[in-house]
């Protein structure tokens, strides 16, 4: 038997058992370690169901139906490459809204791949352009002359000095 198990029966032993000591809920409480609406819940859950077993059907219920899980299933499956973000849109246009991290969890729970999105964006065009011209002008430099710091740590340093 699981701890959790044994606590909630020790405090309905306590509490309510025809053998028990018929201890109040603060005094079993008390006894045990455990706050007296602990105690409380366990013996009347046991009173009504005789059982200290979670209730069935709890939890989040899931806001989609088994045609909306294949739908999501499918698009990710067949598109290994595809982004939450970009399937989320997909998912939107075919009248399916649902949040970032409902889809993460549900593809993490059918162990389905997806592409997480770019933190950063690549370099453009005129980017790449613009290096390499740099590059072009330095090629002959004496770099052993160049001394390279931390605008940081050089504004630290001046101050210090």
């Amino acid at each position: 038997m699981s701890a959790v198990y044994a606590s909630r029966f020790e405090a309905v032993f306590l509490c309510k058992h025809p053998k028990g000591p018929k201890m109040s809920y603060a005094t079993a409480a008390k006894y045990i370690g455990k706050s007296k609406t602990f105690v409380r819940k366990w013996v009347v859950r046991y009173e009504s169901t005789k059982t200290v077993d979670d209730l069935p059907d709890r939890g989040v219920k899931r806001k989609f139906s088994e045609k909306d899980n294949k739908q999501i299933l499918t698009l990710f499956s067949k598109n290994p490459g595809l982004s939450l973000r970009q399937g989320q849109m997909k998912l939107e246009e075919k009248g399916l809204n649902i949040s970032l991290d409902t889809i993460q969890r549900h593809l993490q729970a059918h162990d389905v791949k997806w592409r997480s999105t770019i933190k950063k964006p690549l370099l453009t065009e005129k980017h790449a352009k613009a290096r390499l011209a740099w590059a072009k002008e330095n090629i002959n430099r004496d770099w052993s002359k160049v001394i390279f710091s931390d605008e940081a740590f050089s504004d630290d340093f001046v101050k210090d000095k």
